[in-house]
């Protein structure tokens, strides 16, 4: 009797771990997401802009994802900036700052960018997701 208990409760946990094990369905979407595509209004890759040192505004459009939004930071000059200040709440369709607005309308992000006066050409790199796929939106700056 003792034997059968053994090995009743050896199945049991078998059983537990094997259904544990199973809960990773093929049919989960995480891990499995079609990369962002996009469209945008200025010539080359869509996600490679190059900005004149004037500035100016442009929109880039994911196409095959309805409601994308930011990150929580992008990268400036290779430096990480925060998109929010301290204290404030973080708004995942808006961040401006010193020199760049970005914000996402329905499944379109606007970037504006100021004239650059600094004499040196920027960077701005934006992180952008849809749920459990990420991208980035690249803008180089000319100098003046």
């Amino acid at each position: 009797m003792r034997k059968t208990k053994h090995i009743a409760c050896c199945l049991l946990m078998a059983s537990a771990l094997l259904g544990f094990a199973s809960c990773g369905d093929k049919t989960d979407p995480d891990g499995l997401w079609d990369p962002m595509e996009w469209v945008a209004d200025h010539p080359g890759n869509p996600t490679k802009i190059t900005a004149e040192a004037k500035g100016g505004t442009f929109a880039v459009t994911c196409t095959n994802y309805s409601r994308p939004w930011l990150e929580t930071y992008v990268t400036v000059d290779g430096k990480k900036v925060l998109a929010v200040e301290e204290g404030k709440e973080w708004d995942y369709r808006h961040i401006k700052k010193d020199w760049y607005e970005i914000e996402v309308k329905g499944n379109t992000y606007w970037l504006t960018i100021e004239p650059n006066t600094t004499g040196k050409e920027r960077t701005l790199t934006v992180y952008v997701t849809a749920g459990d796929i990420f991208d980035t939106i690249n803008i180089v700056q000319k100098k003046e």
